[in-house]
């Protein structure tokens, strides 16, 4: 199936309850061994029951999060925007504040991953 047909696979319009897969068993691989990692599932309540993935690393390892995201991307699992920056503040006891900063991007919701 050429690229651009699959990274339309799953798209923005379409509800999150017409969108159940099926899963390749190379994605659920990937989905499982970042859920031992540091990618973490939540799920949406309301009219758009689901799961969604989200992934998210320091700027140390931007090049590993872009792989991750040019992986789903090509397989219709996220949008075209791209892993946004973020910026965490974290202050201590001794009231100094630190700043880290990094990438993350989330995976389209899914009713079956439920």
């Amino acid at each position: 199936m050429p690229l651009f047909l699959l990274s339309r696979q799953f798209h923005t319009i379409m509800k999150t309850s017409k969108r159940i897969g099926p899963h390749n068993s190379d994605v659920i691989s990937v989905l499982v061994g970042c859920l031992l990692g540091d990618a973490y599932a939540s799920q949406t309540k309301g009219e758009t029951k689901g799961t969604r993935f989200r992934f998210k690393q320091s700027a140390r390892h931007k090049d590993y999060l872009f792989y991750l995201y040019d992986f789903f991307f090509a397989r219709g699992y996220c949008t075209a925007a791209g892993p946004r920056e973020y910026r965490t503040i974290l202050i201590n006891a001794s009231n100094v504040s630190k700043t880290y900063y990094g990438f993350e991007f989330d995976l389209f919701t899914f009713s079956n991953l439920n």
